[in-house]
């Protein structure tokens, strides 16, 4: 899940757009309710609050930074 969300990062240093629920759903092949409801849990586990879209943004620096996923696991 992590991986699909930051794939779009091997761009630069910080994410200005992760994948959209709707890419990870089809990425993962499994449907947009079950992505939403992972996020949710990760936005908890990463202690991400707030609403909105930044709030993908922010769980995604926030993973990138913490070693949960590494540059190599998004190639």
């Amino acid at each position: 899940m992590l991986v699909q969300l930051c794939r779009p990062l091997l761009d630069g240093a910080l994410f200005t757009e992760p994948a959209s629920s709707r890419e990870i759903a089809a990425a993962l092949v499994v449907t947009e309710a079950a992505v939403k409801q992972h996020l949710l849990r990760l936005y908890e586990k990463f202690g991400i609050v707030g609403e909105g879209e930044r709030r993908r943004v922010r769980l995604a620096n926030a993973a990138m930074a913490r070693n949960a996923i590494t540059r190599n696991e998004l190639r």
